[in-house]
Formats: structure tokens, C-alpha cells, sequence
């Protein structure tokens, strides 16, 4: 999906946003780092329970031709025995999830602390969405409000007035495509993808 495709914004906006990525180290991650898809402040952090049997899906911006070689979520509160989650990445159209790109499996929640899991996975400057669903209520995640600490919302006089989407959907292998219908939900889990090298 390229840039191209956020037709909506207008001309101004754009260059105010390619000026503030070009200068800004944030968008330029290096070999190593855990890209989560947001600028985290603080104040617009929580912990949450991310509830069984729906199907998230949150905006993910890749600024450069990046190859990813993980997956990474710290689960803050355990579920009961078998909890987990599954995790993947979705190409959007229209600033909605489509086409599924990768499920990357279960990851297990039935213990707190940082589950990792080793991919290949190669992306182009574009808007994707990361997505999940869980199987259990009691799983606890960190989540961000974007329209305070998402990438594109430290940007003067640009706001693209969304960020993710919730339906109600079965644990288990994420489906391809996304369903039509979500909810829009403004907040987002904290799942990162580490760096392998800029293309």
C-alpha cells in the first residue's frame, strides 16, 4: 500500500509530514530496534485487558524498505492456563485493513513478560495494521492512545482522525481478508517489529 493512497490529506499536509520524517530520528530506526508504531508519551499509556475473541487491528506506518526479523509483545497480566494471543500484519486500502501479509502465530499469555518470535518479513514505505485476537478476558497488554502519542499526530495540522478497528471474531488463524464491518476503536496494543536492516 503506498503513501499515495491517503488521498484525503491534503498537499500541505503532506510535506509538513515528509519534512518532520526526513528530520526526525524517530522515523529512521537502525539495525536492532523494536519499531512498536508509536511514539509512546507516558501520559497516554495503559495497561488493559485486551479481551477474548476479538479481532484488533491498528494502524503500522513503515517509513523505509525495512526487513524485520521479529516479533515482540510483554504480556502485563496473565490469563488462566492456554491463554494466548495470535498476532499478524495486514495491507490496508482506503485506511482499512485487507489483504492478510503474514500470520505470525500463537504467542503465549499464560505468564507475564517480553514472548518473542523469530520471522522474515519485508516491507515497503507504506500504511500496514498489525492485528490481534486473544482467547481469554483476562490478558492484560499495553496499549497507547494514538491521537496523543501515534507518529503522524506530532505533526502540526495533520490528523487523520483514526487509527484502528475491533470486531467481534473467533480465537485462532487470522482470516484473509479482514472482515468488512469493524468498529472503529482509537487505541493501540503495543506490538513491535525489530529492525534487521533498512533496504
Amino acid at each position: 500500500m503506498a503513501w499515495s493512497n491517503l488521498s484525503k490529506t491534503n498537499l500541505k499536509e503532506l510535506r509538513i509530514l515528509a519534512g518532520f520524517i526526513k528530520a526526525h530520528p524517530y522515523f529512521n530506526p537502525l539495525p536492532g530496534d523494536y519499531w512498536p508504531g508509536t511514539c509512546e508519551d507516558e501520559a497516554y499509556v495503559a495497561v488493559a485487558d485486551v479481551g477474548a475473541n476479538i479481532l484488533w487491528a491498528w494502524a503500522y506506518p513503515v517509513f523505509r524498505r525495512i526487513r524485520f526479523d521479529q516479533v515482540a509483545i510483554v504480556i502485563h497480566g496473565a490469563g488462566g492456563a492456554g491463554a494466548a494471543v495470535r498476532i499478524g500484519i495486514y495491507e490496508s486500502k482506503d485506511k482499512y485493513p485487507t489483504r492478510l501479509i503474514m500470520d505470525f502465530g500463537e504467542f503465549p499469555a499464560d505468564t507475564t513478560g517480553l514472548k518473542t518470535k523469530d520471522i522474515d518479513l519485508t516491507l515497503d514505505p507504506g500504511l500496514y495494521f498489525l492485528a490481534l485476537v486473544a482467547n481469554d478476558d483476562t490478558i492484560d497488554l499495553r496499549q497507547a492512545r494514538p491521537e496523543r502519542s501515534g507518529p503522524l499526530y506530532r505533526v502540526s495540522d495533520v490528523n487523520f482522525g483514526w487509527w484502528g478497528y475491533r470486531i467481534e471474531y473467533p480465537y485462532g488463524p487470522l482470516p484473509d481478508p479482514f472482515p468488512e464491518g469493524a468498529s472503529l476503536y482509537n487505541r493501540m496494543w503495543k506490538v513491535m517489529l525489530r529492525v534487521a536492516e533498512i533496504l
